[in-house]
């Protein structure tokens, strides 16, 4: 009985002196081919080491541990671990808060204050508040808070070079996601957010209303030789009362980037059209959203659309200007202006 008592009086010990400065959270391992940059790897007796490596690193907000290889990854952003292959013996855990030696705060990104009590509103707010400082890559997972949000949620934001935010990512190398959802999965979200992905209407709708800001959706369209191209709607805003169609007032492109041609308000403007997919289908007897495979903005014609990202990687296309151009990623952003 002595030397059980003290088993326990010893594991609780070292657990508590593990991490002395960070309070963990576990999360979820997502299986994706799409594994993410890491800022650290190396080997651990135990999961605990581990979270004591993390916690030592003032740079490290997550951890994940494998026990069938010792694996110890250490990641400056996130929430979830996404890992290939098998992942049967890993864990991930979140670093909630970390104290350092200098007497700085580690927080989730997008959270700050000395005790991690404060959230950013937007990605904008976020690249306002310089939180893109330490970091190498300019996507960065970060946690917002908009004014009419009930509690922060994360979303993918570029904090580099304008404070966007990623609605759409389309990535062909990564595990495929099928785009060819219901509208409540449109609205919900769905995807891996470091790899297929679509926000959802839901968030879009809460980041746009939380204010009178006017936005710019970017889209970056990559060819198969890798080449990009841009274009930008300026004054761009949905409608949730109207299917979730969309307005822009203009559009304008990056003069150091290939302009991608307007292929969303050009010769098919679809500007003002709801958004439709196989289940709620505006398009009448045409069923665009059932004949493409995805949710989109569609003109009510057999045409359709001169544009489309959401279907299987072969059937993506923007074709003013790219014609018949095979895109190997497409990204869809929203910026703050």
């Amino acid at each position: 009985m002595q030397l059980f008592y003290l088993t326990i009086v010893w594991t609780i010990f070292y657990v508590v002196q593990a991490y002395p400065s960070a309070d963990y959270s576990e999360t979820r391992i997502i299986s994706e081919t799409c594994e993410e940059d890491f800022l650290l790897s190396n080997t651990t007796r135990s999961k605990l080491d581990c979270g004591n490596t993390c916690g030592e690193n003032p740079e490290c907000r997550r951890f994940s541990f494998c026990s069938s290889d010792s694996t110890c990854k250490l990641y400056q952003h996130g929430t979830d671990c996404i890992m290939s292959g098998d992942s049967t013996s890993c864990t991930c855990y979140r670093k909630n808060t970390g104290q350092n030696g200098d007497g700085s705060t580690t927080c989730p990104v997008g959270y700050y204050g000395n005790n991690c009590q404060h959230v950013v509103e937007d990605c904008k707010d976020a690249f306002n508040k310089n939180i893109q400082s330490n970091f190498e890559h300019q996507d960065i997972l970060t946690y917002i808070k908009p004014v009419i949000a009930e509690k922060p949620f994360e979303v993918m934001c570029e904090l580099r070079f304008d404070g966007g935010m990623k609605l759409l990512n389309r990535k062909y190398w990564c595990s495929d996601v099928n785009f060819n959802r219901s509208m409540t999965e449109y609205e919900q979200g769905f995807g891996n957010i470091v790899g297929n992905y679509w926000i959802g209407f839901n968030s879009l709708i809460t980041v746009m209303y939380s204010g009178s800001a006017v936005y710019t959706l970017q889209v970056m369209l990559f060819k198969a030789d890798w080449s990009p191209c841009m274009i930008y709607y300026g004054g761009f805003q949905i409608n949730s009362s109207s299917g979730y169609s969309f307005t822009s007032s203009f559009i304008t492109h990056n003069s150091d980037v290939d302009n991608c041609g307007d292929s969303m308000t050009g010769s098919m403007n679809l500007a003002g059209n709801p958004f439709s997919t196989y289940d709620v289908d505006h398009t009448g007897t045409n069923k665009c959203a059932s004949r493409l495979g995805g949710g989109w903005w569609f003109e009510d014609s057999h045409n359709c659309t001169r544009s489309f990202l959401t279907g299987l990687p072969s059937n993506m296309f923007w074709l003013d200007d790219l014609e018949e151009e095979v895109l190997s990623t497409a990204w869809i952003n929203l910026l703050k202006n």
